[in-house]
């Protein structure tokens, strides 16, 4: 992604969004930053929807019918744009999560830091299952399923250059560390790269392989 649209103050939730279904597809289908800009470039412009997204994060409880549009295009561009933006919004809270929980060492998270490539997490989503059902009489949530598709690791991937460089660092650190020295680091490197490589994003790749010219 180039930049992120304003941002609600919490995780948008199901009644949030004027088609919900929508939202679904959007976070199915729109899998990279690229497309998602693609997508809200229409929305960028637009007068209409600035307005009303000015309006709806100021009072949640704010009604399309306020903005008195007489233009049905326009009425419909922003019930889709904002449906767009909620579903980022509730991405950057989710991500935030994410990368709050695994760069700390807690009990469903015994490995601490990051150490899988990007949506990669099963062996985290497992044992998040398992606790969830161990203990949802006690009141434990599955927050960690997302709203859209009930699943623990199909994030898009909407991260920002930054929080890509910041990903792929710790994800980097993590597995050199397994290593003792640096023709060990190296092959580890490498390893990991041969088993992953096929499913990991071109940032995480390009970052390891960065790695492994450091210790030739």
């Amino acid at each position: 992604m180039i930049s992120t649209p304003a941002q609600a103050r919490y995780a948008p939730k199901k009644v949030d969004f004027f088609d919900f279904e929508r939202a679904v597809s959007l976070w199915s289908t729109l899998k990279t930053g690229e497309a998602y800009d693609a997508e809200y470039a229409k929305c960028a412009s637009s007068e209409a929807y600035n307005h009303w997204d000015a309006r709806w994060l100021n009072d949640g409880s704010t009604k399309i019918e306020d903005l008195q549009l007489e233009d049905e295009a326009d009425r419909k561009l922003v019930e889709y744009c904002h449906d767009l933006n909620r579903t980022y919004d509730y991405w950057a809270r989710w991500y935030d999560s994410i990368e709050k929980m695994m760069t700390t060492t807690t009990a469903l998270n015994p490995n601490g830091p990051i150490a899988e490539p990007w949506n990669e997490w099963k062996v985290l989503c497992e044992r998040y299952d398992y606790w969830y059902e161990k203990y949802r009489d006690r009141g434990y949530n599955d927050d960690h399923k997302n709203i859209f598709t009930g699943e623990c690791n199909d994030l898009p991937d909407w991260r920002l250059p930054d929080q890509v460089k910041k990903y792929d660092t710790l994800l980097a650190n993590s597995v050199i560390r397994s290593g003792k020295n640096n023709e060990q680091s190296r092959m580890v490197v490498s390893n990991y790269l041969a088993k992953h490589g096929d499913t990991l994003s071109k940032a995480d790749r390009k970052a390891l392989e960065e790695i492994i010219k450091q210790f030739q």
